[in-house]
């Protein structure tokens, strides 16, 4: 059961000897088949009326069939299952990586701005205090000759 927690260690021999045996691994299999959601309109009643009696047959015999592919069934949904879960985490690390990526360019161009900003500030300080020396310069000559 999901979510339930650790298991006791007297438990653990038992979980493992019962998930050996092709009976518990039947209702397993029943319990995850239940548990999926039905499919859509279309494609369950192509499922109900035309896969499932070509691949079982009808009857008692379809029903003991089933009851022998329960186990293999199971397994196949438990690693669709699994399957599913990885690229989800893979999925939601990759768009983590994303963002982050995306952050740090951010703030690598913010950084540029910033010090193109002062860069262009510090020649325009600079062009002006140019500019007044040479007006100072200009006046003193001027009041020389």
């Amino acid at each position: 059961v999901p979510g339930a927690g650790p298991v006791p260690s007297w438990q653990r021999p038992l979980q493992r000897w019962l998930r050996g045996q092709t009976w518990w691994r039947a209702i397993t299999g029943y319990r995850r088949l239940a548990a999926l959601p039905p499919a859509p309109y279309p494609l369950q009643w192509a499922l109900d009326r035309v896969v499932i009696p070509a691949w079982l047959g009808e009857g008692r015999e379809a029903t003991r069939r089933l009851i022998r592919a329960l186990p293999s069934i199971g397994d196949a949904i438990l690693e669709g299952a699994m399957l599913q879960a990885f690229l989800a985490s893979f999925f939601a690390s990759a768009k983590v990586l994303v963002l982050l990526a995306s952050t740090l360019k951010a703030a690598r161009v913010r950084r540029r701005l910033v010090e193109r900003r002062r860069t262009r500030a510090a020649r325009l300080i600079v062009t002006a205090m140019r500019r007044r020396l040479a007006q100072a310069r200009v006046s003193q000559l001027q009041r020389k000759h």
